[in-house]
C-alpha cells in the first residue's frame, strides 16, 4: 500500500555521486527491479558508472567535456578536475598541501558535472525500451523523483543543505512535475540494497590452496542474524551493524517479494578510506622513483609529478581493479609504460626498463594493505562496541559493497581475517556491489510508496537537538553551573533558569521512534486576541556527557526558529486559568496559559520540529538533514562570537504531566 497516490508512470531516479565514479539507477513503482544507466558519452562499451570528472579549457569556466568523454589531446592550460566531492565540506582536510581551489570553485564543479549528468539521464531514460511507451511528451511535465544520497562523513547538516542547493542549481527539480529528495546516507542506501537483494548475495570462496577451516553454517541471511555491512568506495568507507528483525513478504502483481526488515544496533562509522587513497599512495611512490633517476625531458611540460599522475590515472587503474586475480605473474611481462620516458630508457637500480616501470606483487600489495588494515580497525571497533549491547549479539555475516569492496584481493583479505575460526562469519558480496547505493535509493523509495515505511527501522544521531526554555527553580538552591542564568519572572516573581536547553535527542542516541515530544506551558494576558511566539531549536556536536546546558554555553547554537500563532475560538478552547499570587505592589494583568507540544519528527535522514496545540499543527520547521552516523573523534570547541538571546518570559517552561506518564514522551 502506498503512502500517497502517485502516477504509475512516475520515474524514480537514484543518483550516487561518488568521489571517483557516479552511478544512476531508475525505476517506476511497478517495475520488478531498478535499471541502470550504463551507456555514456565517450564510451562505446557498457559501463555501470561514469567517472566523476570534468575537463576545462584555459580561461573558460564552461567544461568542454565530462565523464568518459576525454578530449583527444590535452592542450597547454587545459585542466582536469576530479575527486572534488569531499571538498564541499569545509571541515575536510585534503592529504595534499597544494590547495589551488576555493569553495566557490568546488560548487562550480559540482554544478557543471551534475548539469551534464542530468541532461544525459533525461536522454537515456527517454530512449529506454522499458519506458518508451510511458515517457511521452515534454520531460518537464512527466512525473519524476530524483533521489540523492550523501556521504556519512558529512556530519555538518549545513553541508547537506549546501549540496541540496547545488542539486537545485543544476536543474534537478526544475520541471513542473519533478521533485528532489536528499534523505539517505550512502551507508543507509547500501544497507537497503542488501536487505532487498539478500537472496542474490554470494559467498566469498576460499582462496585456492588455502587450508580449509571452520566457516559459518549458513550463507543466506535469516531472521535473527546480525550483519555487518562494509561499504568501501572510492573516497569513503562506512561500517554499520544491523539485526535482521524479520523477513517480510509482500505480494506484488501476484508474486511474493521478500525483504529483510533491519534494526540498527550501533552507530554508522564513516571515514575517508577508499581506493582514492590507494591511487594517491601509488602516485607518491612513482613520483619519488622518478625524482631519483637522471632524466631530463626535452618537453618542458614533463615532470616526475605529471608522469606519475598520468600513470596513476591510466594503466594503474587496470592493475588496481584486477589485483587479486591471477595476474601477479604478468606484472613483469606487462609492465606499464611511463608517460614521457623514451622506450630506450633503462635504469635497473630504480626499477625502469625500456621506458617502463617494473612493479612487483609487494609493490601493489602494500598499497591495498594500508587501507585494508584501517578498514579492519573500523570493523574491530564496531565489533567491540556491540559486545556491550544487552542482550548480547554476535555478527554472523559480513556483507561487502562499494567499488573497493568489489576488489577480489579485498574480499580475500576479509575471508582470511573474519571467515575462519570459532567466530567465523559468512563473507558475502552484494550483486553488482558498486551499484549498491544508487539501487538502494530507488528500492527504499519504492518500498516506502508501496508499504508506508522504510526498510531501516532505527537510526543514531551524530548531533544533539533540543528546545530553548525557561525552567523554574524549585527550592532555595540554584543547581550547579546555572548561577549566571538565573532571573526573576515578571509574572510571578519566581526564580527561573533562562534560556536553558531541554535536549530531545542526544548525540549517539539510537532512535527507534517516529517522533519524540515534550509539553510546555505558555502564558498570555486574557485581553490578547491571539498568541504568537517563537520556539528556538538548539543544536550541539559535543558528546552527550558534555552537552551545554544553556544556549550561551559551549558550542550550543540555534539551528532554526519556529514561529507559531493561535487565535480566535481555537485559542479560547485551550486556554486555562493561571493562579496568580500578589507578590508586588503593582497591579498585574490577568493571565491565562496554553499547554502545547513540541515534536521532533524523524524520517530516513532528516527531521522536522512541529509545534502542536491540541490536534492541530500551529508551527513547523524546515527539514533538518541529519547524518545518522558515529564518529570516534570528539568535535573541537568552535570559536564563535557570543550571541545574546533575550528572555521570552511568556515561555513558562515544562508543563506538568501525570506521574505515571513517561517524560519525555516517546511515541511510536
Amino acid at each position: 500500500m502506498a503512502v500517497r497516490n502517485i502516477p504509475p508512470e512516475t520515474v524514480i531516479i537514484g543518483i550516487d555521486l561518488g568521489l571517483t565514479h557516479t552511478g544512476v539507477a531508475f525505476s517506476t513503482i511497478d517495475m520488478e527491479a531498478p535499471l541502470d544507466v550504463d551507456r555514456w558519452p565517450g564510451q562505446k562499451e557498457v559501463a555501470k558508472k561514469v567517472p566523476t570528472k570534468l575537463w576545462y579549457r584555459a580561461g573558460c569556466r564552461t567544461p568542454i567535456s565530462w565523464g568518459f568523454d576525454e578530449p583527444d589531446e590535452l592542450h597547454p592550460g587545459m585542466d582536469v578536475v576530479d575527486c572534488f566531492k569531499l571538498y564541499l565540506d569545509p571541515g575536510f582536510q585534503p592529504n595534499s598541501v597544494e590547495v589551488f581551489w576555493t569553495h566557490e570553485d568546488v560548487q562550480t564543479w559540482f554544478i557543471d558535472f551534475l548539469t551534464a549528468l542530468r541532461q544525459h539521464i533525461v536522454q537515456y531514460i527517454r530512449h529506454t525500451d522499458q519506458l518508451r511507451d510511458q515517457v511521452v511528451g515534454e520531460w518537464r511535465f512527466h512525473p519524476v523523483e530524483y533521489i540523492f544520497s550523501f556521504p556519512t562523513t558529512w556530519q555538518n547538516p549545513k553541508v547537506v543543505d549546501a549540496f541540496r542547493r547545488i542539486v537545485r542549481s543544476s536543474g534537478f527539480g526544475d520541471g513542473e512535475a519533478h521533485s528532489v529528495e536528499i534523505k539517505l546516507t550512502e551507508a543507509a542506501a547500501a544497507a537497503v540494497y542488501s536487505a532487498k537483494n539478500f537472496k542474490n548475495q554470494r559467498a566469498v570462496q576460499s582462496h585456492k590452496g588455502r587450508r580449509q577451516l571452520a566457516v559459518g553454517k549458513a550463507e543466506r541471511v535469516q531472521d535473527g542474524n546480525v550483519i555487518l555491512i562494509c561499504d568501501a568506495g572510492g573516497g569513503t568507507t562506512d561500517v554499520s551493524v544491523l539485526k535482521v528483525v524479520s523477513t517480510e513478504k509482500f505480494e506484488i502483481r501476484g508474486q511474493v517479494e521478500e525483504v529483510l526488515q533491519l534494526e540498527q544496533l550501533d552507530y554508522v562509522n564513516g571515514r575517508a578510506l577508499g581506493s582514492v587513497q590507494i591511487d594517491q599512495a601509488f602516485q607518491r611512490e612513482i613520483e619519488n622513483r622518478l625524482k631519483k633517476i637522471d632524466y631530463e625531458s626535452s618537453n618542458n611540460r614533463w615532470s616526475p609529478k605529471s608522469a606519475a599522475r598520468s600513470l596513476t590515472k591510466g594503466d594503474f587503474q587496470t592493475i588496481k581493479h584486477n589485483y587479486g586475480y591471477q595476474i601477479v605473474s604478468s606484472l613483469d611481462t606487462n609492465a606499464p609504460r611511463v608517460p614521457g620516458l623514451p622506450k630506450s630508457y633503462d635504469s635497473p637500480e630504480a626499477g625502469f626498463k625500456n621506458g617502463r616501470i617494473i612493479l612487483t606483487d609487494s609493490d601493489i600489495r602494500w598499497l591495498f594493505d594500508e587501507q585494508i588494515q584501517r578498514i579492519f580497525g573500523m570493523i574491530d571497533e564496531q565489533l567491540e562496541r556491540i559486545e556491550d549491547i544487552t542482550p548480547p549479539v554476535e555478527v554472523t555475516h559480513v556483507v561487502l559493497s562499494g567499488g573497493l569492496g568489489s576488489s577480489p584481493y579485498v574480499q580475500d583479505c576479509f575471508k582470511i581475517i573474519y571467515g575462519y575460526g570459532k567466530a567465523a562469519k559468512q563473507i558475502l558480496i552484494s550483486e553488482d556491489p558498486q551499484l549498491a547505493v544508487c539501487r538502494g535509493l530507488v528500492i527504499d523509495r519504492i518500498h516506502r510508496l508501496r508499504h508506508g515505511h522504510s526498510v531501516l527501522s532505527t537510526r543514531c544521531s551524530s548531533i544533539s537537538y533540543g528546545i530553548v526554555v525557561n525552567n523554574r527553580i524549585r527550592g532555595s538552591k540554584t543547581p550547579p553551573g546555572f548561577n549566571g542564568n538565573v532571573e526573576i519572572s515578571p509574572y510571578n516573581g519566581k526564580r527561573y533558569i533562562v534560556n536553558q536547553i531541554q535536549w530531545l535527542i542526544e548525540r549517539d542516541q539510537i532512535i527507534q521512534h517516529r517522533y519524540i515530544s515534550r509539553k510546555f506551558d505558555r502564558v498570555f494576558e486574557v485581553t490578547n486576541s491571539g498568541v504568537a511566539w517563537k520556539t528556538l531549536i538548539a543544536m550541539s556536536r559535543s558528546p552527550a556527557t558534555r552537552l551545554p546546558q544553556t544556549i550561551n554555553q559551549g558550542d550550543a547554537d540555534v539551528k532554526c526558529t519556529i514561529e507559531s500563532y493561535v487565535d480566535g475560538e481555537f485559542l479560547r478552547q485551550h486556554a486555562q486559568p493561571v493562579k496568580q499570587r500578589r507578590w508586588s505592589s503593582s497591579r498585574k494583568p490577568e493571565l491565562q496559559k496554553i499547554q502545547y507540544e513540541v515534536r521532533l519528527c524523524i524520517s530516513s535522514s532528516y527531521a522536522t520540529f512541529e509545534v502542536w496545540l491540541g490536534d492541530r499543527v500551529v508551527g513547523k520547521s524546515e527539514e533538518i538533514h541529519i547524518a545518522w552516523q558515529y564518529t570516534s573523534e570528539d568535535e573541537t570547541d568552535r570559536q564563535v562570537t557570543p550571541i545574546e538571546y533575550p528572555v521570552d518570559w511568556s515561555n513558562y517552561g515544562r508543563a506538568k504531566v501525570a506521574k505515571d506518564s513517561p517524560w519525555p514522551i516517546f511515541l511510536r
